[in-house]
């Protein structure tokens, strides 16, 4: 299973609010905050999942890293 995210570069920072959120709530903060599009499957990501963000700032590919299971892989798309 891969998940792609459309960026610009994997190093731009990502702010939170709180440390526990699901799967989609930090979805859809990468895409509000870095306009990011991010694509899933339904089937392989239970976006309800709640998950623990180490930090309040990290780099886009330091939260998706921190969340997802390691069977699942992303990459970054350059527009």
């Amino acid at each position: 299973m891969q998940i792609h995210a459309t960026t610009y570069g994997q190093s731009e920072m990502v702010s939170f609010e709180k440390r526990q959120m699901t799967i989609d709530q930090v979805f859809n903060v990468i895409i509000l905050q870095l306009r990011y599009d991010i694509f899933y499957s339904d089937d392989e990501v239970d976006v309800t999942q709640v998950v623990e963000i180490p930090a309040l700032e990290l780099s886009v590919e330091e939260v998706l890293r921190s969340i997802l299971s390691e069977r699942l892989k992303y990459q970054f798309i350059g527009k």
